[in-house]
This record gives C-alpha cells, sequence and structure tokens, in this order.
C-alpha cells in the first residue's frame, strides 16, 4: 500500500505492469484498491478492460483510473478473468501505479460536466468567475466558456500560491468572430480578476491570431508585448500557447497545436508589477464590438509543468523515512549539459 496523501482524490493514475504466460490467457489486466487515508478501503478491484496475452511472450498492460472521493492510498494489482485451472500460470513484473503526468496542475477535459469544470485530471477543483454557472462547460474534450454578454469577461481557476509558472493551454473558438475580437488565454500570478498576467490570444474578425502578454493592475489593463502569427485561423483550430515567467522575466510564444513548438519565444519582457500568486487558470472575454450570439472560446490539454510533483522517499540502510516538508531532495544521477 502507498504512504498516506500519496493519491491525490480525483486525479487520474496510469497503472501499468509486464506480465508472462505460457500458454497464453484471453483476459489479464492491471486494477487497483483505493483507501482513504486510515487505510479503509473505498473500491476493491477497480478494472478497466482485459486484455488478450500471448503465449510466452513478455507482454505490457497499462491503463488509467481515477481516484475516488476521499483516497489517499492505493494498491496496484494484477488480475485474471475466467476459470484458470492449476497449471494456467503467469508472472508479473514491475506492476506499479503513478501519475499519468508529473505536471502540478494537467487536464486533458475528458469528462462531461454542466454549469462548472468541475475536477482537472490532476485533482485540483476548478473555480469560475464572471458571468453565469451555465456559462461554463466541459463536453467534447474541452473545457468552455460561453460569452453570452459581450466585453464581459469569463474565468476558471486553481489555488496557486507559487509566483513563478511554465504553462501551456490549447485555446479556440467556436466561430469565427463577427463585429469584434474574440479573447482568451492562460493567466497567472492572478490574485483577483483586477490584479493578473495574461497571455491572451487575439482571434480577429479577419481570422489573424494575435498573441500579447498583458498585465492588469487594480483593473487597469496594459499591453507589454505583441506578436501576431503567421497563419489564416480556422474556427475550432486549436492555438497552443505557452506562458512563462520567473521573477520580473516574462514571456510567451504561440503556435499550431498540430505543430511543432518554435524553439523561440515570440514575446520576451520585464515587469515587476505583480509579484505574489493565489491562483493560475484561464481567462476569456469578446470585444464590446463583438456581435457572435454566445461563442465559447474553448480550452484543452492545460498543463502547469513547473512546479512538477512526485512522491519522495528517503532510504538508508533499507530504513523509509517519510519526506520532511522543506527538505532538500536531489537526484542521485543528475543529468548534465553542455554549455
Amino acid at each position: 500500500m502507498t504512504a498516506a496523501s500519496s493519491i491525490t482524490a480525483g486525479a487520474t493514475y496510469t497503472l501499468s505492469g509486464w506480465v508472462f504466460s505460457p500458454d497464453g490467457w484471453s483476459d489479464l489486466q492491471v486494477c487497483v484498491d483505493w483507501y482513504d487515508a486510515a487505510g479503509t478501503t473505498l473500491v476493491s478491484a477497480a478494472t478497466g478492460t482485459g486484455q488478450s496475452v500471448g503465449a510466452s511472450v513478455w507482454t505490457y498492460l497499462e491503463q488509467q483510473f481515477t481516484a475516488p472521493a476521499t483516497a489517499s492510498r492505493a494498491v496496484p494489482r494484477l488480475r485474471h478473468a475466467g476459470t484458470p485451472s492449476a497449471a494456467d500460470v503467469y508472472w508479473a513484473w514491475a506492476v506499479r501505479i503513478a501519475r499519468s503526468s508529473s505536471s502540478w496542475l494537467y487536464d486533458a477535459f475528458g469528462r462531461t460536466a454542466a454549469s462548472a469544470w468541475s475536477l482537472a485530471d490532476s485533482g485540483q477543483t476548478w473555480q469560475t468567475g464572471g458571468g453565469t454557472a451555465a456559462d461554463y462547460n466541459v463536453t467534447g474534450g474541452y473545457g468552455a466558456h460561453r460569452l453570452a454578454t459581450a466585453n464581459v469577461s469569463r474565468r476558471t481557476f486553481v489555488d496557486f500560491a507559487y509566483p513563478d509558472f511554465d504553462y501551456y493551454a490549447d485555446v479556440t473558438t467556436s466561430a469565427t468572430a463577427t463585429g469584434g475580437s474574440l479573447f482568451g488565454g492562460p493567466t497567472a500570478r492572478y490574485n483577483d480578476s483586477d490584479n493578473l498576467y495574461t497571455a491572451r490570444v487575439e482571434f480577429t474578425t479577419s481570422n489573424t491570431v494575435v498573441l500579447t502578454i498583458r498585465k492588469r493592475v487594480a483593473a487597469v489593463e496594459t499591453q507589454l508585448g505583441t506578436y501576431t502569427l503567421e497563419m489564416a485561423y480556422t474556427a475550432g483550430t486549436y492555438i497552443r500557447v505557452r506562458f512563462q515567467g520567473t521573477g520580473t522575466a516574462l514571456k510567451a510564444k504561440a503556435w499550431r497545436a498540430t505543430d511543432s513548438e518554435p524553439g523561440v519565444w515570440r514575446i520576451e519582457v520585464t515587469d515587476s508589477s505583480i509579484t505574489t500568486s493565489s491562483f493560475i487558470g484561464v481567462r476569456s472575454i469578446s470585444s464590446s464590438a463583438n456581435t457572435n450570439v454566445n461563442p465559447e472560446v474553448r480550452y484543452d490539454n492545460v498543463a502547469v509543468i513547473n512546479p512538477q510533483t512526485y512522491t519522495v522517499t528517503r532510504s538508508q540502510n533499507r530504513v523509509v523515512k517519510a519526506q520532511v516538508a522543506g527538505a532538500s531532495v536531489a537526484l542521485a544521477y543528475p543529468t548534465y549539459t553542455a554549455l
């Protein structure tokens, strides 16, 4: 059993393992037992889809599971279906459970939610701001902001106390902008709706895409840098944005999500107006001149890759100790790169 608090309720986990069956078997699969912090069973042998394993071939099994409410511990297991005889033998190796991503926040929006974005794949609760509950939905593989009122922002965010960040998000619109532009993109150092940084993507009425880094301080919005993408935009085409902040340095880039990430930052600026953080998330708004009827700004593949989350166990002379908060952590075999 994993340690207490090693599992985040609502988060997505990958169960994997290798199996070997001399005669093969029609249905082998990884599964998991979920427990609360006290070790009380919540779900026993949560299963997915069985897999046929060929005779005398090491076969890799993998499936994803979502930790239930109040989950704090887990036991990964391997199971067979059917009724094997005493002569039916199989071996298992490296059966393990791991978060599907080490990113602090990640969400692929594979669920369905109405009037809310509910839980991200990494387990955090999306909070909302602006408009009404009906303006926030998850369906079709994306999280949507419905802009039912022009020039009124919609915001979803999670608690995030770290001032530095490295953040990806895919953004698109449900329709071509008419009358005035549609806007959306990631926000960081978000302390409230009037104090934040954003890497904003503008979808114009002429189907151009403009990336800007902006700050809102005491409700006054200022553009810090801009870049126009060399592409013609079609509604429904995702634009991938990377937004990074380290100290006073802010950087952003954007590209068609199906293309490779550019090697250079498109915007690099410095600003010291906002140095603390309460939340991180996304923000959408339309121009006051926009005439679309209930347009949506849609998000997918949100990932805050810095900081990253992982479990650390200190071990010396086979004595395992809990990781103390604030203790330094170092890799046994760090990676070295040439200057």
